[in-house]
């Protein structure tokens, strides 16, 4: 598949999502909707803008493994882990608080950003498009 073909086949399945919400997605669907929505946020204004509204680091660090970006996704592992520990807060309250002591603009942050910043918008597009074409039962339904 194409970078053009995959970007059409991810705005579609963001459609869908909007529409129906990300729980009627297939995980495979989840796998390249949650990256390329991700590293825009990131790629905007770094993690501290991705936590303004997303909670679920680990589900995106899944996803983009599962796209082959190994790097990205251990980045977003050692985010989360440094932020929350072992696990996730579970509250509202909990996770509010462990962001407030985050100090953005300082390691390890910045530098787990630069690692997300060297990974283009057509590489990203060239993993989701390998991804598909890995799963044709799964998207073969979204080409018609």
């Amino acid at each position: 598949m194409d970078e053009p073909t995959a970007k059409q086949l991810v705005e579609k399945i963001a459609r869908r999502a909007q529409l129906e919400g990300i729980d009627c997605l297939r995980d495979e669907e989840i796998s390249v909707l949650l990256p390329w929505w991700a590293y825009g946020i990131i790629s905007n204004g770094g993690f501290q803008y991705f936590f303004e509204g997303a909670d679920n680091l680990p589900q995106v660090s899944a996803a983009f493994r599962a796209l082959g970006f190994e790097k990205v996704a251990a980045a977003c592992d050692r985010v989360q882990s440094s932020i929350f520990g072992d696990s996730t807060p579970i509250s509202k309250s909990t996770r509010d608080q462990a962001l407030a002591r985050v100090e953005w603009n300082k390691e390890p942050f910045e530098a787990e950003e630069n690692i997300i910043y060297e990974v283009s918008w057509k590489d990203l597009l060239r993993g989701i498009a390998n991804y598909i074409d890995s799963h044709p039962a799964v998207f073969n339904l979204h080409l018609h």
